[in-house]
């Protein structure tokens, strides 16, 4: 499984590292942090990248977001967001079958996972910014600083 990750890692044109032989990890230009790694014991590929922290009084609008984006991976394009309460850290997370990735396919699922990890990067930096709660438009979002693709219609 390590021969597969790191010859999809390369062919991506990404950092290996022989000293760290199971997961590649490297960082965006936005400093974004993210690891490609083999499960040996399932045989997946998991994809995990640290998004920016929530501070204390913005973390309940961030777990709203979290809530809205995760459903059925809608937003998330199949992958899922965690909020650690204690450090109010998020991650974005995504799990997939190793053997049915070839190159072309690693790549499209790299480039859409990081799609997706800038895209809710950009909407945790902003959300929480008001703390006013309403309904506007038969559309209900908990606090109106949701950003406009995470408000749930009622």
């Amino acid at each position: 499984m390590t021969k597969q990750l790191k010859a999809l890692c390369v062919s991506a044109g990404l950092p290996w590292n022989d000293e760290v032989p199971d997961a590649c990890v490297f960082e965006l230009d936005n400093g974004l942090v993210t690891t490609c790694q083999a499960d040996e014991q399932t045989g997946d590929l998991l994809l995990e990248t640290a998004l920016t922290p929530v501070p204390p009084e913005r973390r309940e609008a961030a777990a709203s977001m979290i809530a809205a984006a995760n459903y059925r991976g809608m937003l998330t394009d199949g992958a899922c967001l965690g909020l650690d309460p204690a450090g109010g850290g998020v991650l974005l997370f995504r799990r997939l079958p190793l053997a049915s990735l070839d190159a072309d396919a690693f790549l499209r699922v790299l480039t859409r996972f990081l799609d997706v990890a800038e895209q809710m990067n950009a909407a945790l930096e902003s959300v929480g910014q008001s703390r006013s709660v309403g309904l506007a438009g038969g559309v209900y979002t908990g606090h109106t600083d949701v950003p406009a693709p995470f408000q749930v219609a009622i």
